[in-house]
């Protein structure tokens, strides 16, 4: 069976089918709520799976994806990219198999949301709301709820069904052979919610907190999970949280209003901010001192900053010091990361270290850090220590990389993206700009200390 994190190769097969309920697509909530999230590539890659839908899919009739690389202009990487972020926002549902035939992938297309439950969505209403901003989320929402009228003031009226419609009482009681044959025809598959990993957040705490303001604590349950999502992106410890859940709450019924509490999140640990007094969250997976004499003085330094911040302030600061500023796009895509459940704080780090330093790169981009943090997680790394390793690997195929190759070497004739130890190529670090980021980051750790 094909790996589901591996990358597709351009001969494996695919299909692609509809949802039961793909009647509910809506293009216009496709194009305002997801495609902020998801991307262009992604958005993309929908449309075209799209036009590959045949009545009665079969997977004897399965074509190539190569068709797909080159409707798109996607290399291997884009597509893989594209679609992880199709199925993490609930668009994309995929299925694998091997058969006389080969390998074959399923594509199964899914619906959107209406904006009302999208809105109600913890993970992907956050994530809009940091990638489009306060205006423009709030207009949305007003745009879908122009033609509402409050009723909730009023008294209902509405005639029942058996108030119009009279159906025999045997007929309901014995659903009629050809309505049952009908319902099986309908494949439902699944429906897995993304869930925020564990972490070391005392959510009984916060209530108890909470419980000493006039709060409806069932108001604030309901809404865990936006709550972690919150902790694990800003690093908000449960006073704060507290603090953030009372300035958030519906005067009128005493419960969290999440969209105010999306909002004051956003303005409040998204502006430049003084240097915290909370303490740092704890890692899931402490680095042992064996294993930290383990690193080079250089790393161990790293280490300590990297245990010292939030992914969002070590992004911002990080940033700053190379003169730069997070764009929403940026906070938006390490959101998505952070969301996936994939590593803790400390690696999260390390791979923007990664990214901005070891590969010199200028922003978060959303594709390179998709291709990176795949592979990280195919790698099965879960601590530091692990992160460090596959930082020194990526040094040491640099360096092979500049050696010239030997004479009489047979060259490769397939296309770069093909191959199987494709790689982006990147910009090289000169040992004069990493020292110099080796010296922005012991200036970080002292400020953090300070």
């Amino acid at each position: 069976m094909v790996n589901q994190i591996q990358r597709i190769k351009p001969h494996t097969g695919f299909v692609v089918s509809l949802a039961a309920d793909f009647s509910a697509f809506s293009e216009q909530n496709f194009t305002n709520l997801y495609q902020p999230i998801i991307g262009a590539n992604a958005f993309a890659l929908f449309f075209a799976l799209q036009t590959n839908v045949e009545a009665h899919p079969m997977l004897s009739k399965r074509v190539g994806h190569t068709k797909l690389l080159n409707r798109l202009n996607f290399d291997i990487d884009q597509l893989t990219e594209a679609r992880a972020r199709l199925e993490s926002a609930g668009m994309l549902k995929t299925f694998e198999t091997t058969d006389s035939l080969g390998e074959a992938v399923v594509y199964e297309l899914q619906p959107t949301l209406t904006v009302h439950q999208f809105n109600n969505d913890d993970l992907l209403s956050v994530l809009l709301l940091e990638a489009i901003g306060d205006a423009d989320y709030t207009a949305l929402i007003n745009q879908a709820t122009q033609y509402q009228l409050n009723t909730r003031d009023l008294k209902q009226t509405t005639q029942s069904f058996f108030g119009s419609y009279h159906v025999a009482q045997s007929e309901v009681e014995q659903v009629p052979d050809v309505i049952q044959e009908s319902r099986q025809k309908f494949v439902i598959s699944d429906n897995v919610q993304p869930q925020i990993a564990d972490s070391k957040f005392d959510f009984q705490l916060l209530l108890n907190l909470v419980d000493q303001q006039p709060i409806r604590i069932d108001g604030v349950e309901k809404h865990q999970q936006l709550i972690m999502t919150e902790h694990v992106m800003y690093g908000i410890d449960e006073m704060t949280m507290a603090r953030m859940v009372g300035q958030s709450i519906n005067l009128n019924t005493n419960e969290l209003d999440e969209n105010k509490f999306k909002r004051n999140i956003v303005q409040a640990f998204t502006m430049v901010q003084p240097v915290q007094t909370m303490e740092p969250e704890q890692q899931e997976v402490p680095v042992t001192k064996a294993d930290a004499n383990q690193l080079t003085p250089k790393d161990q330094q790293l280490l300590k900053v990297v245990e010292a911040y939030t992914p969002n302030e070590f992004l911002t600061d990080l940033l700053k010091e190379k003169g730069g500023y997070i764009s929403n796009n940026q906070r938006a895509n390490l959101t998505a990361l952070i969301n996936r459940n994939l590593f803790p704080s400390t690696v999260v780090n390390l791979l923007i270290y990664y990214l901005l330093v070891e590969m010199d790169q200028t922003t978060l981009t959303q594709a390179l850090m998709d291709t990176v943090a795949n592979g990280w997680a195919q790698a099965k790394v879960r601590t530091p220590i692990q992160a460090f390793d596959q930082i020194k690997t990526y040094q040491k195929k640099r360096q092979t990389r500049k050696q010239p190759a030997r004479k009489g070497q047979v060259k490769e004739t397939l296309p770069d993206w093909a191959k199987e130890d494709y790689q982006p190529k990147k910009k090289e670090t000169s040992a004069e700009e990493l020292a110099a980021i080796q010296a922005q980051m012991e200036r970080l750790n002292k400020s953090k200390k300070g």
